[in-house]
């Protein structure tokens, strides 16, 4: 028998992807750093062994392909208990297109089970079974699958470009679909609407957030059209879920109001009753801070419109009195623990730092830390709009120096310092319980409760740590911090957007309220430019009097215009690298202005 060398000492992952390996145990350096699970070493001894485990665990995962159970419970246990990176591992000879569908289910559904009370993306896995029989959703299914194991695949742009095309033809097939009134409203129509709209969450394929507002917009109108049949059903409860919390981010993150009245999106007695209590705390922020946007823009000092204002003050304080309300009345088993300290970051280095200084806590699962994240980023948005109207009530003064505003400063930064003490649990860097020392442990040591390091959590922490970033009272560390993770989510975890919320540059409320007195200011000229253009028509007058008044405003909107425009610059930043009718979007401004 010819001599083929010393057989390598590298583990299995570093092996496949030709790197060094420092061959550390239980798992190497290479592994850690990347956030791998490092799947071991191969054993000379054992080598029979070894081959029969992974055959056995390829062997489930094409019977995993091929024939999908139908019950939620028999999927479950598929689910769980795949082993893929050994199923990837073992037969490199697999094309990738085989493995995608797995990789999409491992990542990006999760099961309710014993470790954790509410699953993602349920329903995804019971039409993916018969996707065949429904074109859109076979579509965009497979161009999720490609897109997200293109982030770690050796031929990922091949994967991308695959994936594009799938999206494409998802795109062309939806919306034949929805032009059909039989299948407008089935449950395999909004299912692959809600997943046009995580394809574009994880590939980012253009510098614009504009296509997930719209397919969220879809989705919500879909809902809305369904009526309340689809809550007597499981998978049109779940897909109720899954679009209100949607459409929540949504309305969060550009201070649009998609509800319309929240009646019809908190009726939902198959949900938690805590959890529907927060959803319901957040829908009504979303719908106050849509009502602020339009009242500020277009109201004058009148007494009439300094009692809107202050009212609207009152609202916010009843509000936030609800979220108090709300969290002391909560369960201990839905509280957070604080498992560790972090004192210090080495060399100051945020941007690279698993951990901010400061609490570390942990939840009873990822789905309760979602709950909690989702009503604090409310409760600061609640604030924002309190400064706002606090700061149109007493101009010309300086709202920084009113007690509303140092309240809401302190209740801001007290909600932003508990959502970064939740992030490294919500990324997966921590357990949901202690070690014998008291030291969180690293997402790598798990074994049962994997859905913390799946990428479905990360896709709705990004919008929130998005929505952390932009505020005015968070540190210039904890800046830094934040767009650290969400870079981290784009690059390791392999959400797309991640990277791009990263790059925007926006200041909440302080350019809210630019913004609100420059659209005040426009609108009161424009309501100026009507009122004299009627009387113009009813009486003669001066020709050049007239014509002068015209210049005053064609000058005075112009000024206003150019305002508008240097806000815009200062939301982009000096290298503008998100498109100008997401920045638009986001700062509530029209998009006939500014330019773009």
């Amino acid at each position: 028998m010819p001599y083929h060398g010393r057989r390598s000492g590298a583990c299995h992952s570093c092996r496949i992807r030709k790197i060094k390996c420092d061959e550390s145990r239980p798992a190497c350096k290479q592994c850690s750093r990347s956030r791998r699970q490092c799947p071991g070493y191969h054993d000379r001894y054992d080598q029979n062994r070894d081959e029969k485990h992974f055959q056995k665990a390829v062997t489930s995962v094409v019977q995993y392909q091929t024939q999908m159970p139908p019950d939620l419970r028999s999927i479950r246990s598929h689910l769980d208990d795949m082993t893929l990176d050994q199923a990837a591992l073992s037969q490199p000879q697999m094309p990738a297109e085989a493995i995608a569908p797995c990789y999409f289910h491992f990542n990006f559904i999760t099961t309710p089970h014993q470790r954790i009370i509410r699953g993602f993306n349920e329903y995804v896995a019971l039409f993916a079974a018969n996707r065949s029989q429904f074109p859109q959703f076979e579509y965009v299914f497979d161009a999720c699958a490609m897109a997200s194991l293109s982030q770690q695949a050796t031929d990922g742009r091949r994967l991308r470009a695959k994936a594009l095309e799938s999206y494409t033809q998802a795109l062309a097939a939806t919306s034949t679909t929805l032009w059909d009134p039989k299948q407008t409203f089935q449950d395999e129509t909004l299912a692959s609407v809600l997943l046009l709209a995580l394809f574009e969450n994880i590939t980012a394929a253009s510098s614009s957030l504009i296509p997930w507002f719209s397919h969220i917009e879809a989705a919500v109108r879909l809902v809305k059209g369904r009526g309340s049949k689809q809550l007597c059903s499981k998978i049109g409860s779940d897909m109720f879920v899954a679009v209100r919390t949607f459409m929540i981010i949504h309305s969060l993150t550009t201070g649009s109001s998609l509800a319309a009245g929240y009646t019809w999106c908190t009726t939902d007695s198959t949900y938690d009753d805590y959890a529907s209590q927060c959803e319901k705390f957040c829908v009504r922020t979303t719908e106050l801070n849509a009502h602020v946007s339009k009242l500020l823009a277009s109201i004058s000092r009148t007494p009439k419109d300094t009692d809107r204002v202050k009212d609207v003050i009152r609202q916010c304080n009843s509000l936030d009195q609800d979220y108090v309300r709300w969290t002391e009345a909560v369960p201990e088993d839905f509280r957070w623990e604080t498992i560790d300290w972090q004192v210090y970051v080495p060399h100051d280095d945020y941007a690279n730092a698993d951990v901010f200084p400061g609490r570390v806590d942990v939840y009873a699962d990822t789905w309760i830390a979602i709950v909690w994240t989702m009503a604090r980023w409310s409760r600061i948005i609640l604030s924002s709009v309190l400064v706002r109207a606090t700061a149109w009530l007493h101009l010309p003064k300086d709202y920084r120096s009113t007690q509303e505003y140092a309240t809401a400063a302190r209740l801001c930064t007290e909600t932003i310092t508990d959502m970064i003490a939740s992030v490294p649990y919500q990324l997966g860097y921590i357990h949901s319980s202690k070690n014998p020392s008291g030291k969180p442990r690293q997402s790598r040591d798990k074994q049962g409760d994997s859905t913390v390091q799946r990428s479905m959590a990360a896709v709705l922490l990004a919008w929130a740590l998005n929505g952390l970033q932009n505020q005015d009272h968070v540190t210039e560390a904890q800046r830094v911090w934040i767009k650290g993770r969400l870079n981290v989510i784009g690059t390791r975890v392999g959400i797309g957007y991640g990277t791009l919320l990263a790059k925007l540059n926006i200041r909440v409320p302080s350019m809210l309220i630019r913004r609100d007195r420059l659209l005040s200011k426009l609108h009161s000229l424009d309501s100026t430019n009507s009122s004299t253009e009627d009387k113009s028509s009813t009486q003669s007058g001066n020709g050049t009097t007239t014509s002068t008044a015209e210049d005053q405003r064609s000058t005075q909107r112009q000024f206003i215009e150019r305002r508008i425009a240097e806000l815009l610059a200062s939301a982009m930043g000096k290298k503008p690298e998100v498109d100008i009718c997401t920045v638009k979007t986001l700062l509530q401004l029209p998009k006939d202005i500014g330019g773009g």
